[in-house]
């Protein structure tokens, strides 16, 4: 969590000198770069097959809404709600899993689920009065990131998750245009 808030604490403050597509570009070929060491470290191959399957295809376009949408966010709102709302990723992940993989969710889940949800409402306390539209990006996000963590439950198990760092990061190139 520390890398994460470090990440987002640089991602806002490099958006302040460059262009925040130039800014997530950068950010995908360090990853890209570092998964790719990672992966040939571990004797794993980088372009395989699997890479062009349905779940990685859905996982890119989703990971891409969700870096899009949190760059903005954290760029236009302060960084503490955008963070705050993203903390709801797994609630809706959850959620996720009971509804697309009929995963049993039982009652203590729920209220768990409730509770955490509550949390994130105490957290950036909404109400008409301090509602700042631009705190949409952060929500789309946290729907973003949820989806792309439930399309990587039906990606292959012949992918490795260094393997889908790597790809992960390099689905942010095209960013440079934005």
């Amino acid at each position: 969590m520390t890398a994460f808030g470090f990440e987002d604490m640089f991602i806002k403050a490099a958006a302040e000198v460059m262009p925040l597509g130039f800014v997530l570009a950068l950010f995908g070929i360090g990853g890209t770069l570092l998964f790719c060491l990672m992966a040939l470290k571990m004797g794993q191959g980088i372009l395989v097959p699997a890479i062009l399957s349905k779940p990685i295809l859905i996982r890119a376009v989703c990971e891409i809404i969700g870096r899009i949408s949190f760059a903005f966010a954290i760029t236009h709102t302060t960084l503490s709600s955008a963070s705050a709302i993203l903390q709801a990723t797994p609630l809706v992940v959850a959620l996720g899993a009971a509804i697309f993989f009929n995963e049993k969710v039982g009652l203590k889940r729920w209220i768990a689920i409730s509770i955490g949800f509550g949390g994130v409402l105490l957290i950036i306390k909404p109400s008409l009065s301090d509602f700042d539209a631009l705190s949409l990006f952060a929500i789309v996000a946290t729907l973003g990131f949820a989806g792309r963590d439930l399309a990587t439950r039906a990606v292959s198990s012949a992918i490795s998750n260094i393997q889908l760092g790597v790809y992960g990061f390099l689905f942010l190139y095209p960013l440079v245009y934005f």
